[in-house]
Parts: structure tokens; sequence; C-alpha cells
């Protein structure tokens, strides 16, 4: 694959750039909701479809403790 231009960014502004656009829909399943629930106190979080704004789009994306770093990849 020949990739011509890319955007690097940080934690920071990868939080800031959810919250631009106004969140993101995530679909979580059992296990990711009873994290959010647990880990991070987000009651609001439920099975299926869940918008995000950019804090919680981070730790979405960086969750790896309930599966493998393959799955956190595949987020």
């Amino acid at each position: 694959m020949d990739v011509e231009y890319y955007l690097r960014v940080n934690f920071n502004a990868f939080v800031t750039a959810i919250d631009a656009i106004g969140g993101v829909d995530v679909e979580l399943d059992q296990a990711e909701v009873q994290y959010f629930i647990d880990g991070y106190k987000y009651k609001e979080a439920k099975v299926g479809t869940n918008h995000l704004d950019g804090k919680m789009a981070l730790n979405y994306a960086r969750l790896r403790e309930i599966d493998s770093d393959w799955v956190r990849i595949q987020r």
C-alpha cells in the first residue's frame, strides 16, 4: 500500500477532534459495557449503539483489559 498522506495525533488531539465533530457512535458489547460502568462509572453505557464524547471514545479505543491487544487494534 502506497501511503501518500497521514495524520498523526496525540491523545489530547484525538479527544478534541472527536468533541469537535459532536462525538461518535460506537457499538458496545456486554463486556465493553460492563467495563465502562465498572471502570469509568459511565452508567449510560448500554449494549448496542452508544454516542461517545472524545474522552469516552479514547477510553474505548485504548480498552484492552477485557480481551487482547489484537481486539483493541480492531477497535
